[in-house]
């Protein structure tokens, strides 16, 4: 059958655009989205060129594939995009442990020093308190772990 690609998409983009309001792929803009419709649609004519329920088999196949993608990312960001969990009152006491190497140990106390050097005297406080082993709030625990993450982060 003879068709114009980009005529056929434009016919079917609505749906690309109503598709990318309802699954929201982390990293991807409206040309992602309209590139993986355009690819999704080559395919589909190569396999089935029937343009009378093309809007229909499109959709499907097009949320299936987004699907797919949104699961892809899921998976993806248990292992490599999420930041790692840091509990700060088990990582002191792990890796204070003396039987690390001296240059890991000297690499420890700098970043350790530099990190509460960059907190205010109430945040230095409660790191003091948790080194102790003292228990503090649950949020304010969560605030210093999150600045650790991103100290860390910035520091990498």
């Amino acid at each position: 059958m003879d068709y114009d690609l980009m005529e056929v998409f434009e016919k079917v983009k609505p749906i690309v655009l109503n598709a990318r309001k309802k699954w929201h792929i982390r990293g991807w803009e409206l040309d992602d989205y309209l590139q993986e419709g355009l690819i999704t649609l080559h395919q589909m004519l190569e396999t089935q060129p029937d343009m009378e329920k093309l809007p229909v088999h499109f959709k499907v196949r097009y949320t299936r594939h987004l699907t797919s993608m949104l699961r892809k990312e899921k998976a993806g960001k248990r292992y490599f995009d999420s930041t790692p969990y840091v509990a700060l009152d088990e990582m002191v006491f792990s890796v204070a442990d003396r039987s690390a190497q001296v240059d890991q140990q000297l690499l420890f106390e700098d970043t350790k020093s530099s990190f509460i050097a960059s907190l205010n005297a109430k945040e230095r406080e409660n790191v003091e308190a948790l080194v102790r082993g003292e228990k503090i709030d649950r949020m304010v625990k969560y605030r210093l772990r999150v600045k650790l993450i991103d100290f860390l982060s910035d520091n990498d």
